[in-house]
């Protein structure tokens, strides 16, 4: 299901209900239901508001963003795919330029093209990243686009050196190690029977990429709410993207809550 709704509508609260809902239905069973949400501050809303609910079966609900599930999932399982378990995560903008001109520095010394104007791509790479594009394995040419990708591959080998994973390369990961391993999505489609999907507008490509990749097998147990108000996506510089693509995937019945 997609529920649309403004501001004010009471969209936490109708996602916190349902929640709590399908935990009382199903107290004697042992899966637990997903929550994700783009925001700490969401996050924690609505885990005050389940527990509220159902004080004795809140704990069966993973309610978090999409990187603390996927800093969990990688911790769990990423040495599938050569992702030590211990890995720091670098968010400040000073670790991850830091770690980027290490990498310049480390191809400059072994002889490749480093120019003085490549520091500037850092956030082109973040771009990339939140597009969810995968870097392909390329030589640097004067071309932006195989330049950007070129640089891309400097960067992670720099994290990957130091043991350290950002936050767009967590979700690229994880996206990485369930389409690389099908049978651990469904491993967590097991775990999670029911997921809840919140902010749906506000999610980057690569987040809904996440989405799409844990959700193989036809799985649809899954609510999905956002803000569908032109006039606020055109404020906000957000666009309707995630939602055409959900509606496209899932064919989901939809429900419009009014506004107060």
């Amino acid at each position: 299901m997609l529920v649309l709704a403004g501001p004010g509508s009471g969209k936490t609260q109708v996602l916190s209900c349902r929640l709590g809902r399908i935990l009382v239905g199903s107290a004697d069973k042992r899966f637990r239901v997903l929550a994700l949400t783009v925001t700490n501050k969401s996050a924690r809303e609505m885990r005050d508001r389940v527990s509220a609910f159902v004080p004795k079966l809140y704990k069966r609900a993973t309610i978090g963003t999409f990187h603390a599930f996927c800093e969990q999932v990688l911790r769990q399982h990423g040495a599938h795919i050569g992702i030590d378990p211990y890995f720091e995560i670098f968010s400040l903008d000073a670790d991850r330029v830091a770690v980027f001109r290490d990498a310049l520095r480390r191809a400059d010394s072994m002889g490749q093209n480093i120019s003085n104007d490549d520091e500037q791509y850092l956030g082109q790479i973040d771009q990339l990243k939140a597009r969810g594009e995968t870097v392909q394995i390329v030589e640097p040419e004067n071309g932006d686009n195989s330049r950007i990708q070129w640089l891309c591959q400097l960067y992670d080998e720099e994290l990957r050196r130091s043991n350290a994973l950002d936050f767009n390369t967590m979700i690229t990961e994880t996206c990485r190690l369930f389409t690389t391993y099908p049978l651990m999505a469904e491993f967590y489609q097991r775990s999670y029977r029911y997921w809840i999907i919140d902010e749906l507008h506000n999610t980057t490509e690569a987040q809904y990429g996440l989405i799409r990749s844990l959700a193989t097998h036809g799985f649809r147990n899954i609510l999905a709410a956002a803000d569908d108000d032109p006039e606020i996506h055109k404020w906000s510089g957000t666009d309707l993207q995630q939602i055409r693509e959900f509606e496209s995937d899932f064919e989901p019945s939809r429900l419009q809550l009014p506004t107060s």
